[in-house]
């Protein structure tokens, strides 16, 4: 295994290269040292990256179903090898995103996106600490919402996040020290999470008589409306269903405010820069190993089984990752 070592300039970091650090050595290592990343990017990472892209263009402005076209043609040989795996990930995403615009244009969660450096979404930021380290990162957003100014963060999940989880996240802390540092914003309340679910809508089915079968269903009015126009059909023809689904939007679109603590971002601010320091003087270098149970999500597993089980280490790497330089901020994923 090649290993790259770039020891000129500042150290810098983000709140994931943190997160990463304190969680696993060697994740650390291999995913900011070596820069592995893998091949194929997991169902949930690239359905959050794709619907981040198409916020950010609604809140800049721009249409985001034609960002989602764009994404569509471009990696459209990628999506339809690896159906197995992502589905019809495009059309799930078109019909989530069709509701979640729709559900929140004239609810009272609303957010009016405040604009920097004439954008209103995904703010890159580079701020230098001293010590020959610098902070950089990419705030999703901040708006306004309940007429108060939020920082904003978009997240998909799997299984809805709750209040325990809210408060171990580092990153709403440590993004709005960084407001408060680059003086953007002297307002900001708190932090407004933003959860879109990332599970495809279901499809409609037919009774046994040929009718559009009025059970509840775990879907969304967009794809129930689809179905309904393939069988001559309108939405006052099943009201049970439509009814169901209409409601069934608040499970997949969620906004709640967490608002802000003056003294705990205190204490997440100075536990993050001690983290900092921890990357300046051994991140090139340490590797230890934390085997726990998020190793059954890690990108890193089969690296470390390899490692650990004498398996063949370079044929694996070849085989499954990539030596990647892009940029660290990826959307975040809420993991079970």
């Amino acid at each position: 295994m090649t290993t790259i070592i770039d020891n000129t300039g500042p150290t810098k970091v983000s709140q994931s290269k943190i997160k990463t650090w304190r969680r696993c050595r060697r994740a650390h290592f291999n995913k900011y040292v070596l820069k592995l990343r893998k091949r194929i990017k997991s169902r949930p990472l690239v359905f959050g990256s794709i619907v981040h892209e198409m916020i950010e263009a609604d809140a800049n402005g721009d249409d985001p179903f034609e960002k989602l076209n764009e994404i569509g043609k471009v990696d459209k040989k990628l999506f339809k090898q690896e159906r197995e795996l992502y589905g019809e990930i495009i059309e799930d995403i078109r019909c989530i995103m069709e509701d979640y615009f729709d559900y929140w244009a004239d609810n009272p969660k609303a957010i009016l996106y405040s604009r920097k450096n004439k954008r209103s979404a995904e703010h890159e930021f580079e701020i230098d600490l001293g010590e020959d380290i610098l902070f950089t990162g990419k705030i999703d957003a901040v708006g306004k919402s309940r007429s108060m100014r939020w920082l904003v963060e978009h997240k998909t999940f799997k299984r809805m996040p709750n209040e325990d989880m809210r408060w171990k996240s580092i990153q709403s802390a440590v993004y709005i020290r960084a407001i408060q540092m680059m003086g953007w914003w002297n307002d900001i309340e708190g932090t407004l999470w933003d959860y879109i679910h990332n599970r495809p809508p279901n499809m409609p089915q037919l009774t046994s008589t040929g009718k559009i079968s009025q059970a509840k269903l775990n879907s969304l009015p967009s794809r129930v409306e689809a179905f309904l126009a393939t069988q001559g059909a309108k939405p006052e023809d099943v009201p049970k269903l439509w009814d169901y689904v209409m409601e069934n939007r608040a499970s997949y679109f969620v906004r709640t405010y967490t608002p802000m603590n003056e003294r705990v971002i205190d204490d997440t601010w100075e536990d993050f820069v001690m983290s900092a320091r921890e990357i300046r003087d051994y991140g090139q270098v340490a590797k230890q190993r934390t085997v726990e149970q998020h190793c059954s999500w890690c990108d890193y597993e089969k690296l470390c089984r390899a490692e650990v089980t004498g398996l063949d280490l370079d044929f694996i790497i070849e085989r499954e990752y990539v030596y990647d330089d892009a940029k660290e901020e990826t959307p975040e994923v809420e993991e079970d």
